[in-house]
């Protein structure tokens, strides 16, 4: 049984969430595992003592305190350079992974031939299930859908070290540096795929760095995948100049403003409501084409059921 390394990086979230994230990895029914836990909030006291607590009843637990904030991304290339087994597996400090999802993820991996998969998963709220995403499964569709956006949830890969090894990790492009390593594993000809059962609890917190960037996120994304539909990765200097052109500052602005009168609804309505989605319908006078977009997303994931 090969050994998986699985690691995480907190920095502030409740103890509480950090605690049943932790459970959930230790409680797999996948038992050859390593945990590598990185701490980017070296002053949370409270949760490097339940980290130290976790690490001294468990050996498979390792803990790394960083010396100050350095963000998710070195955060995770630290980990990354710690690990010692043949298969990474990411996970959130505020999600939930289901006890089978490491051995079906690994079996399912080994069967297809694929060198990083997802899964389906559930997203919620306070407990409430908010919907079920079912993600493309087959490498084939989730190459047609990197070219306009990621095809598989962060916190529920499962990768092969060799695929983070050549191409040395993740690189960083702020809130993107998932889509940019997609991009550049299916560039470098390794199969991605999910598979085709929930097996991870997504938490839809809207005090998250995904939803806290999600502007910048969205407008970085516009960058990598129009380079990706050109056959090509985005060069680490020409990402630096984008964030200071008017394209970008136009594309944050106009995702600001869609949000500022969604989230107003949401206030008003008193219901809750994830405005990534429509505010990427909506932005910029790109309605006609994102509408289209979608349309080809659903008949390619249409296709994979049939």
């Amino acid at each position: 049984m090969d050994k998986i390394s699985v690691i995480m990086s907190t920095y502030k979230e409740p103890i509480e969430w950090i605690r049943r994230a932790i459970e959930s990895i230790l409680n797999q029914t996948y038992k050859n595992l390593e945990f590598i836990i990185v701490v980017d909030a070296p002053t949370y006291k409270e949760l490097i003592s339940l980290l130290n607590n976790y690490k001294d009843k468990d050996d498979r637990v390792k803990v790394v305190v960083n010396d100050s904030n350095i963000g998710l991304v070195e955060s995770l290339n630290k980990a990354l350079s710690l690990c010692n087994g043949s298969y990474v597996a990411r996970m959130d400090a505020d999600d939930i992974s289901l006890p089978e999802r490491l051995t079906r993820q690994i079996e399912y991996m080994n069967k297809e031939k694929y060198d990083l998969v997802g899964c389906f998963y559930e997203v919620f709220y306070e407990e409430r299930v908010l919907r079920i995403a079912e993600v493309a499964k087959t490498s084939e569709v989730c190459a047609k859908i990197l070219q306009y956006e990621s095809c598989s949830a962060h916190p529920a890969w499962l990768v092969r070290k060799k695929v983070f090894d050549e191409l040395g990790g993740y690189r960083n492009f702020d809130a993107c540096e998932d889509y940019d390593f997609l991009i550049r594993t299916s560039l470098a000809g390794y199969k991605i795929g999910n598979v085709p059962e929930v097996l991870f609890r997504y938490r839809d917190n809207p005090k998250s760095i995904s939803h806290e960037k999600s502007g910048k996120q969205y407008a970085i994304t516009q960058l990598l995948a129009e380079n990706y539909r050109s056959g090509r990765e985005t060069q680490i200097d020409e990402y630096q100049s984008y964030l200071s052109s008017s394209k970008y500052k136009k594309i944050q602005e106009t995702y600001k403003n869609i949000a500022d009168i969604d989230r107003k609804r949401f206030l008003a309505d008193n219901k809750l409501k994830k405005v990534t989605c429509l505010c990427r319908l909506l932005c910029f006078r790109e309605f006609r084409r994102m509408k289209g977009i979608r349309r080809k997303i659903n008949q390619w994931k249409t296709i994979e059921r049939v």
